[in-house]
């Protein structure tokens, strides 16, 4: 029953899921799931959206796996990471955005078994997608902002650490996909996609997305930062002279008044 459940789900979810399936809606998961990133970026998450499912439209599959001792995935995240921080730290906004879905969708290539097993049956590999687009508005819906772990790690360990977990349960994965078992492949997908959520986070959060810093390294908003900090200077300079001269008027009239 909960087999056909499930199929049924996955087809009505199919025919609502937004352009990029499951890759979008992880990105605003995340994002939105980060109090600080969604102030920041939430003018531009529906674009976040589209630009997570470009890198899917590019050519070169060897910058999508990671088999441990061969892939291009640690050093694709690690650049447009980078390049999203920097971006960011200058008030870039949009720059920032975009560069910024880019590295979560390599980064979720990393939790995807298909890309991190060197043995995987690329056969099943449209068959497991597929599912994760009808299915991810449903897993997302059952995880709960209070057991997501986030950690601080750079970019290449998070990428090797999801890498590491998506192949060890590859086969698991593809004995459920080949015998039709989709309740077992909705639940080894649910931990995949809860591991995905929180690798994002986990980057999300080492941005620099104190207004703060950002205004510190925009050339134009530092100099009216340091203007007005001399502003506040003179000023209180000015009122400490205030202050003294009226000391000075009140000391220089006579203690006995006719």
């Amino acid at each position: 029953m909960m087999r056909h459940a499930l199929l049924l789900s996955a087809l009505v979810l199919l025919s609502q899921a937004p352009n990029g399936g499951y890759k979008a809606s992880i990105v605003a998961f995340a994002v939105e799931s980060s109090t600080q990133a969604y102030e920041v970026f939430r003018p531009y998450l529906s674009q976040m959206q589209l630009w997570a499912c470009e890198p899917d439209e590019w050519s070169d599959r060897w910058d999508h796996v990671y088999y441990g001792d061969g892939g291009g995935l640690p050093a694709i995240v690690e650049y447009y990471y980078t390049r999203a921080a920097e971006h960011l730290r200058r008030n870039e906004l949009e720059k920032a955005s975009r560069y910024l879905a880019y590295a979560l969708s390599y980064l979720l290539d990393a939790y995807n078994p298909f890309n991190t097993h060197p043995g995987a049956d690329q056969g099943l590999a449209e068959k497991y997608r597929e599912f994760l687009d009808a299915n991810i508005e449903s897993m997302l819906s059952r995880l709960g902002s209070g057991s997501l772990e986030v950690e601080a790690k750079p970019p290449r360990e998070i990428v090797e650490e999801a890498a590491r977990l998506s192949r060890r349960i590859y086969p698991e994965l593809e004995e459920a996909l080949r015998e039709g078992d989709y309740e077992r492949v909705y639940e080894i997908a649910l931990s995949l996609v809860k591991a995905s959520v929180e690798g994002c986070l986990s980057l999300i959060s080492q941005l620099p997305l104190s207004a703060f810093e950002r205004a510190l390294n925009t050339p134009m908003l530092r100099e009216v930062f340091y203007a007005s900090l001399v502003m506040m200077a003179v000023s209180a300079a000015y009122i400490a002279y205030q202050k003294a001269a009226r000391e000075e008027e009140v000391e220089a009239v006579p203690s006995s008044l006719p």
